[in-house]
């Protein structure tokens, strides 16, 4: 397949906003989320108060991509898109004959032109690729009958890929859903829940030893906020300890099958009830919860420490701490409601059902992306 530098084939565009008397949507690369739009991160602007890096037209068939190394965001104008004003931090590319704008998208989302991307990016606080790094890049480039057997193939793997995401985005808001649907919102306790706290209701509330370990090839995981992610476990770079480090210190802090996880930090904040199965020890900035199981059932109780009640009574008491991290005192100062266990129980059942159907989404979602990797793979390698 002919290989040739993009800039042969396109051209970069940086067409300056003009004056204008109505309010147009200004999209910064943060609004861009599966090759879409969050209206929810857009804003509104005016000409006269439009940020100074709202500063870029587009016009159909245009394609965007963000400057940012380690960044992937695209997007295709189309007669939706093509009226909105769109950062200084996105190049604007315009295609000419010898290449479709929807395989030129593509191409900006494979790892070859990723790869590129980020080997080329400059600056020093921000790193980023300039025009003329721009110019380096090379793209393969097939016939037009071969470039549009490519997009059929992938846009119909990255709809599949979107509305999997989608569904799995619906379904883990089903739980909250549920939810308020059986306990009403603990801001209000509209039934009048008997209230407690986490130091009448957990048995053991303690973290890590604020002491630095020496980390080791493999062995005993060390678990990060990192390596929870939206309430799910991620070990791709979890960090490891030895047996003996993990004997000494397991003394005082260890982590058991059905205890809680719950953060600590000012930023972050969850609560992750523990399944695995292996023995690991938790990080300074995650609690160990042990709870009373007569009157709390693991998953009521994660589920209402992820509510904003309890994330608003955390902001409250760490507001004036200087690392803004909670102490444990404050942590168990918490306020929470207790239902009765039953209800508790069959809250949790519907949850574990409504999980497994995740877990079911979430495999399907991975043989398509590995799939969709393996075409990309083959089209721009």
């Amino acid at each position: 397949m002919q290989t040739i530098q993009l800039t042969q084939i396109i051209q970069p565009i940086n067409l300056s906003v003009k004056p204008f008397s109505w309010e147009r949507f200004y999209i910064a690369t943060w609004a861009l989320e599966w090759e879409q739009i969050n209206f929810e991160s857009a804003e509104k602007v005016t000409f006269e108060n439009k940020p100074s890096r709202a500063n870029q037209e587009v016009q159909v068939w245009d394609v965007i991509f963000a400057k940012m190394q380690n960044t992937k965001k695209t997007l295709l104008i189309t007669e939706k898109e093509k009226d909105f004003i769109y950062s200084s931090w996105f190049f604007v590319l315009r295609h000419w004959k010898e290449i479709l704008s929807w395989f030129l998208k593509h191409f900006l989302n494979s790892a070859s032109f990723l790869e590129q991307k980020d080997k080329n990016c400059t600056w020093a606080t921000q790193r980023a690729l300039t025009l003329e790094w721009l110019q380096k890049i090379q793209i393969p480039l097939p016939p037009l009958s071969h470039q549009k057997q490519i997009i059929q193939k992938l846009d119909t793997l990255t709809n599949l890929i979107n509305l999997r995401k989608l569904s799995i985005d619906k379904t883990e808001k089903l739980t909250k859903s549920i939810f308020i649907e059986m306990f009403w919102d603990p801001m209000i306790n509209d039934k009048g829940w008997e209230v407690s706290t986490l130091w009448k209701s957990c048995y053991f509330i303690k973290d890590w030893p604020h002491k630095s370990l020496n980390y080791i090839e493999k062995w005993i995981p060390f678990v990060s906020v990192n390596n929870i992610i939206k309430w799910f476990w991620d070990f791709w770079n979890v960090k490891f300890i030895s047996q003996e480090d993990y004997n000494f210190y397991s003394k005082r802090c260890k982590p058991e099958f059905w205890d809680i996880l719950y953060t600590k930090g000012w930023t972050t904040w969850f609560a992750k009830y523990v399944d695995l199965k292996i023995d690991f020890l938790n990080w300074v900035h995650l609690a160990v919860l042990k709870f009373d199981k007569n009157i709390l059932n693991w998953r009521f109780l994660e589920s209402i420490l992820n509510t904003n009640y309890c994330y608003k009574q955390s902001q409250k008491y760490t507001r004036w701490i200087a690392n803004r991290d909670l102490v444990l005192w404050q942590m168990a100062l918490i306020k929470i409601f207790l239902p009765p266990i039953s209800l508790q129980n069959k809250f949790a059942s519907i949850v574990e059902k409504n999980e497994e159907n995740i877990k079911k989404q979430k495999e399907s979602l991975r043989k398509l992306e590995e799939l969709y990797a393996s075409v990309m793979q083959e089209s721009f390698s």
